[in-house]
């Protein structure tokens, strides 16, 4: 500032000078306000722009999956495999929640799986095991693990065989051969044929004797005996009759 303009301001009116002052003190104060909420808002918005960022897609802290601490991905899965561990198809089964069993029935894939997303699900029951297996866990119902990960072992029932042969050792093809309830010898399974091998098979958990049903033209033996097995294998041997 110049003595020129010195001194002009020095003569200027009193009222004048507080009015210059008043202006310039107000717009101090405005700026200030200015920068105050400009600093606010730093502050104020960018920890929401932040959590907003980082919070993921979910509505409960970024769980992912609307609020259920990070497991709505989480799948239950209950695998049968046998005694050998191969999985094990076709097991129908129930899917039972705290409140009752769910109307439609599951069965196990190729994989020996039944798979849900239905986190209600506490327990299984089996209902129909497929030919070859123990029915000792037929109809008995299972909890499923806090993971979600359950495993049914079911146990591969022996393999019963009934072998025929004539006299001279020879297969006899065509027999009808059949199992029958030991100590219950009246309860006896359906007949089937001997194979090319002379032997009829049956998967059957339980205690037999075996006997033969009928015989093929040309063989002749006492159709009343029972015979009993060997572990699980049995022969029976017949009369082929001279021609």
């Amino acid at each position: 500032m110049n003595n020129e303009e010195k001194n002009i301001q020095a003569e200027q009116p009193e009222e004048v000078k507080k009015a210059t002052f008043g202006d310039w003190w107000k717009k101090l104060a405005t700026g200030a306000k200015a920068g105050i909420i400009a600093a606010l808002s730093v502050v104020v918005i960018v920890p929401i722009v932040l959590v907003i960022a980082l919070g993921g897609n979910g509505d409960n802290g970024g769980n992912g999956d609307g609020g259920n601490g990070g497991d709505g991905d989480k799948s239950i899965v209950v695998t049968v495999v046998d005694d050998e561990g191969n999985a094990v198809k076709d097991v129908e089964m129930s899917l039972i929640t705290a409140k009752m069993p769910l109307p439609q029935k599951q069965k196990t894939d190729a994989d020996g799986k039944v798979t849900t997303t239905n986190k209600e699900v506490i327990k299984v029951k089996i209902t129909k095991i497929p030919a070859g297996y123990s029915k000792a866990l037929l109809n008995e119902e299972q909890s499923i693990p806090a993971d979600g990960k359950l495993t049914i072992n079911l146990e591969k029932l022996p393999e019963w065989v009934i072998r025929v042969v004539d006299q001279d050792n020879n297969a006899v093809v065509g027999a009808m051969v059949m199992m029958c309830e030991l100590g219950n010898e009246g309860n006896c399974k359906i007949p089937v044929a001997t194979d090319d091998n002379g032997c009829g098979k049956y998967l059957e958990e339980g205690e037999y004797k075996a006997k033969i049903s009928s015989l093929p033209d040309g063989y002749t033996a006492d159709l009343s005996e029972y015979h009993p097995f060997d572990g699980h294998e049995v022969v029976i041997k017949v009369t082929k009759i001279a021609e």
